[in-house]
């Protein structure tokens, strides 16, 4: 019995000292370098704790104020200003009025649900003279503008903080003209940005309005 309770306190022991870090360590026959180190590392005190200096603060230094950086210098976009000489006047001058007949048309209407307001489909007829709902232009033929879910639309803008009046400003304007580019686009569709380089306008096939609506 004694020898199996003596048995029982040396395992124990040898638990508490695997337990503790700071047991001594290595086996009593190691010589050089490692015995030293093991030495320094015996003789640490138990409640040592290392100085840690965090990495960001020791390379970068105390932090610094924040310090606003100037705005970005847009460059203008490359392309040509399209004027009345030019070959896609027609499209843009429509594209325009249609634009401004959609932004006064959303700012009043009153869909019944969202159901309702992404299947509307708006379609305008503007003569020459003008009418209640169009004003008069410089065309001299008639043209119609099919405008798709013009409250949803004009709800994504205000989401994303783009309000009635700057959307006009950069679109409406009929004495800045658009200014197209060439891209390599597989698709073939013309692209224009609006001449304060705000918005970019892009023609649609009509897969890629199906897929939008």
């Amino acid at each position: 019995g004694e020898e199996i309770l003596q048995a029982e306190d040396e395992e124990d022991d040898d638990e508490d000292a695997r337990d503790d870090p700071h047991a001594t360590l290595g086996p009593p026959n190691v010589t050089g370098p490692a015995a030293e180190a093991i030495s320094r590392s015996n003789n640490v005190p138990k409640d040592h704790r290392p100085r840690r200096t965090p990495w960001i603060v020791r390379y970068v230094g105390a932090p610094k104020k924040y310090i606003k950086k100037p705005e970005r210098r847009r460059a203008p976009p490359k392309g040509k200003v399209i004027d009345g000489t030019d070959e896609q006047y027609v499209l843009t001058y429509a594209m325009r009025l249609g634009i401004q007949r959609s932004i006064d048309y959303a700012s009043r209407a009153l869909p019944d649900s969202f159901e309702a307001a992404s299947r509307e489909k708006l379609v305008t007829h503007f003569p020459p003279g003008g009418s209640r709902a169009t004003p008069a232009h410089e065309m001299r033929h008639a043209f119609t503008v099919t405008d798709y879910a013009p409250c949803v639309f004009s709800k994504i803008r205000h989401l994303m903080g783009v309000s009635d009046a700057t959307y006009r400003k950069s679109l409406c304007d009929s004495r800045l003209g658009f200014i197209k580019f060439i891209a390599n686009s597989r698709s073939g569709q013309f692209f224009f940005y609006s001449n304060d380089h705000v918005f970019m306008i892009k023609t649609l096939r009509s897969d890629e309005k199906r897929f939008l609506l």
